[in-house]
């Protein structure tokens, strides 16, 4: 099944802008590096959406 973009009818993608609010936080190793499993960064998020528009990636 491939979801499309109701106004524009893309198929390869497109996005919805939003605003968000809280607070993200990063991971990083003992070394001070950014760890790669980051799956839980955006968690305390809340969003809503900001425009009814939707954008065709390019």
């Amino acid at each position: 099944m491939t979801i499309a973009c109701r106004h524009c009818n893309a198929s390869e993608g497109f996005f919805v802008r939003a605003r968000v609010s809280g607070s993200a936080t990063t991971y990083y190793t003992k070394t001070g590096d950014f760890m790669a499993d980051q799956s839980s960064m955006y968690g305390n998020l809340s969003s809503r959406r900001h425009s009814s528009l939707l954008y065709e990636l390019s």
